[in-house]
């Protein structure tokens, strides 16, 4: 049970009965993930008001989670809350990333995603405390920041669903929003060649 489904709960999620989200992710797919483990998978649900030791009941076919609280209680399974420190690595890599966003410039995006990776690489052997912050902050950034901030402008839950069934864009504001939702998607879902090695490194999954 989490609020959003990121890549390190993937080895946690190997052993769950069930996964419960807050948000299913415009980018990412629980559901998928779970389809692929054989368990059940409901997003949009108030996790907030589940309290440790409530007995769930996850019925992924009626998308309904059932809660009750129990005659005795359950060992807690607490996830690692996603977080980072603004130092000026990450103040940089910010900057940079939000100026190729207002250009909506699919390229400078992914360079600078790819940078912030290598980063991640590099720091990893020496100091993992702060490979670690800038891989929440890149992921966070890539798939709970970018979707509220294009919906500042466009109507950006209709154009990435339709990104997502490779329909054709409408116009060229459409073309390179699809070309961001493209560069996003395999970044976080780590099916880009270059980002592959990065969940197995941290997380060995």
């Amino acid at each position: 049970m989490t609020y959003v489904l990121h890549a390190e709960y993937y080895s946690l999620f190997m052993k769950a009965s069930g996964i419960v989200t807050k948000i299913e992710s415009l980018l990412s797919h629980p559901a998928i993930i779970a389809r692929e483990l054989g368990i059940p998978c409901v997003a949009g649900v108030d996790v907030e008001a589940i309290r440790e030791g409530d007995e769930v009941i996850v019925d992924g076919d009626a998308g309904v989670v059932y809660v009750r609280n129990p005659r005795r209680r359950f060992k807690r399974l607490n996830l690692w809350e996603a977080s980072w420190e603004e130092d000026e690595l990450i103040k940089d890599l910010r900057e940079e990333y939000l100026k190729a966003l207002q250009e909506l410039d699919a390229e400078k995006l992914e360079r600078t995603i790819l940078k912030a990776f290598e980063y991640v690489r590099k720091l990893y052997p020496v100091d993992k405390e702060k490979a670690f912050n800038v891989y929440h902050f890149i992921n966070t950034l890539m798939e709970e920041e970018t979707p509220k901030i294009l919906a500042g402008k466009f109507n950006i839950v209709e154009v990435f669903a339709r990104a997502d069934r490779s329909e054709r864009p409408r116009d060229e504001t459409e073309k390179w929003l699809f070309e961001i939702y493209n560069v996003l998607k395999r970044f976080i879902n780590y099916t880009d060649e270059r980002v592959k090695d990065i969940p197995s490194m941290l997380f060995g999954v």
